[in-house]
């Protein structure tokens, strides 16, 4: 089988933001982020923000300027104003490729937050050693940056795994449906299955390979993803997806 999986450039430079409401705890998630760097291994910029709107004005104003974005940002979920959730829902809008981090005393918030594509949740109380680990994880990724071959033989194309929403199975092809578009691939949903489940994909439908990142909602016979579309799911597979769900959300929730 032909190479299906694809990897980027590797940096060791972090753009970080924090957001976060209490003074108190800006000064001390600054502190620990940058002690965290010294023990991953990474150069970072740090700047703090006290509200949500604040970033969003900040972000905005970035976007529109074609600067420099940050690779991560750390919020609190309950703050004045804006709350974290919906910060998170408006900063995948104008920057989806940040890495949204949540710190929270809250682990039910997991699920109530996916929508706001949160990669981790961080559990009060941090000690440095839990940024520096979550740090690392990004750097790994960002080393690795899986990307998956698609176009036919005039033009190829490396697509993010992340922009990836499902495949489907179409006759003897697989029609492969992304966050701007589509591609219809020779290979078969069989090839992409096996070399794709490792990375967060679940065959809901013999037709069907699903991206657990866009997971929006599940109903009976059906699933919600990204951009309200709806698909439908095998009685006998919907246990499993559940299981399979909840493990790769639980996989971004990091306990002190």
């Amino acid at each position: 089988m032909d190479k299906l999986i694809f990897s980027g450039k590797y940096t060791n430079e972090l753009i970080i933001w924090i957001c976060e409401d209490s003074k108190e705890q800006q000064t001390e998630f600054a502190q620990k982020v940058k002690k965290a760097a010294k023990i991953s291994g990474c150069k970072i910029s740090v700047a703090v923000f006290g509200t949500g709107e604040e970033l969003l004005e900040k972000l905005h104003l970035q976007v529109s300027r074609q600067k420099e974005l940050p690779q991560i940002i750390f919020s609190d979920i309950q703050m004045p104003g804006i709350n974290g959730v919906d910060l998170g829902k408006q900063i995948h809008h104008l920057a989806p490729k940040v890495y949204l981090i949540f710190i929270t005393a809250y682990e039910n918030y997991a699920v109530a937050g996916y929508e706001a594509r949160a990669y981790r949740y961080l559990l009060k109380p941090i000690h440095e050693d839990m940024f520096a680990k979550v740090l690392r994880q990004i750097l790994l990724e960002k080393a690795e940056d899986k990307h998956l071959m698609l176009g036919n033989s005039q033009k190829k194309t490396l697509v993010p795994l992340g922009n990836i929403l499902y495949m489907c199975a179409e006759d003897k092809y697989t029609v492969v449906y992304t966050t701007d578009t589509s591609y219809v691939e020779r290979k078969s949903l069989q090839e992409y299955e096996k070399a794709l489940i490792p990375y967060g994909f679940f065959r809901v439908h013999r037709k069907i390979l699903v991206n657990l990142r866009h997971h929006k909602a599940m109903e009976k016979g059906k699933i919600i993803i990204s951009g309200g579309q709806v698909l439908p799911i095998s009685r006998r597979k919907e246990k499993e997806y559940q299981e399979q769900f909840y493990t790769f959300l639980k996989q971004g929730i990091c306990e002190p």
